[in-house]
């Protein structure tokens, strides 16, 4: 009778072993959330061309499909109009050109290259002084 119960526990201890190596199987152990969207930041930046506020570092920020959030991976890539309006370096940090104009951002999951994110920066000039004439009272820069 010993013998008998020692093979039903083997025999369960067996199932049970199987039953949780077909469920790790299908989900794994510890699952990494996949990114579903992404958010870039800051919001509608401006810098100048010149030498004197002429970057802004981007961030990307994912939400997950378990309903969590943080820190993306991406790619970043930038299309500027004008062309050479601005730059983008691997790690995110805007640069003006030497031209004034619009370009935006993206920012693609390396996870899911699918979903992206975009923001647009604007490149401006800088008013350096502001003259004014004293016979007409016309602002001239």
């Amino acid at each position: 009778m010993s013998s008998m119960k020692s093979t039903l526990r083997l025999i369960g201890a067996c199932a049970a072993l199987a039953t949780l190596a077909v469920a790790a199987s299908c989900r794994g152990f510890f699952v990494k959330p996949i990114v579903s969207s992404i958010a870039v930041t800051p919001a509608n930046q401006t810098i100048f061309v010149g030498s004197t506020n002429n970057t802004v570092q981007m961030s990307a920020f994912g939400t997950f499909n378990d309903g969590s959030t943080g820190n993306a991976p991406v790619s970043w890539s930038i299309s500027a109009t004008p062309t050479g309006a601005a730059t983008i370096s691997a790690g995110g940090l805007v640069t003006a050109g030497t031209v004034t104009g619009t370009a935006t951002v993206t920012a693609t999951s390396t996870q899911n290259p699918t979903v992206t994110g975009t923001q647009t920066v604007t490149v401006s000039e800088c008013v350096t002084s502001i003259k004014l004439d004293q016979t007409s009272g016309n602002v001239t820069n």
